[in-house]
């Protein structure tokens, strides 16, 4: 998962684009199913959201954010960039193969999922995940594991593998996964290891 999501760069974002001043801080409401991201617009709304709910939750000093927000702030930011500048293009996917969100019951998006091609693999691009889930605010168990799951299936699914450049502080989960390292925090899955990995894990949430 290659993101950016420096605690500098979020503040650039947040000061510059002037996101998320206008929306409702959000705390997630229970979990929902895993479905396509509807528009890009979608994608603004939630990164709006989730800067909303650090800036009114934690507090406009992001000196005090912890890595994981940040982190995950950043990587739905670096989504909604990609979006950003396809659609000035007039692509209304952001270039991604596939990107699916989790919704809580009020349809909002706690997590996300963006991949591309990568000649014989799928690279599983972004994932995050709310902060409020990262911070234990709300109780949730598997949501990384289901969305990183999703991203296999489509792999299963067109025959490829699965390849990505995680962030150094989720390397532990994709070890955990069973992914293969080859190289500095670069991981891979051959086809046959990702369809074992998805006919044994399922991704559930509890």
């Amino acid at each position: 998962v290659d993101a950016y999501g420096t605690s500098d760069g979020v503040k650039k974002a947040w000061d510059t684009r002037g996101r998320g001043q206008h929306q409702e801080a959000t705390t997630p409401q229970g979990m929902g199913k895993v479905a396509d991201i509807k528009s890009p617009q979608e994608v603004y709304d939630a990164y709006d959201k989730w800067a909303s709910y650090l800036h009114t939750k934690v507090g406009d000093d992001w000196h005090t954010w912890d890595k994981q927000s940040v982190n995950s702030l950043g990587v739905m930011r670096d989504i909604a960039s990609a979006y950003e500048n396809a659609e000035q293009r007039g692509d209304k996917d952001g270039d991604f193969v596939k990107t699916e969100a989790m919704r809580d019951k009020q349809g909002n998006i706690v997590a996300a999922v963006a991949c591309t091609h990568m000649g014989r693999n799928i690279c599983l691009d972004y994932l995050c995940v709310h902060p409020a889930i990262l911070r234990g605010e709300v109780e949730a168990k598997g949501v990384g594991t289901k969305m990183f799951t999703e991203a296999c299936k489509l792999a299963s699914q067109e025959g490829k593998g699965m390849k990505l450049f995680a962030l150094p502080e989720a390397s532990g989960f994709y070890r955990k996964c069973g992914m293969v390292e080859k190289g500095e925090d670069i991981f891979v899955f051959d086809k046959h290891q990702v369809k074992d990995f998805v006919e044994r894990v399922g991704g559930d949430v509890h």
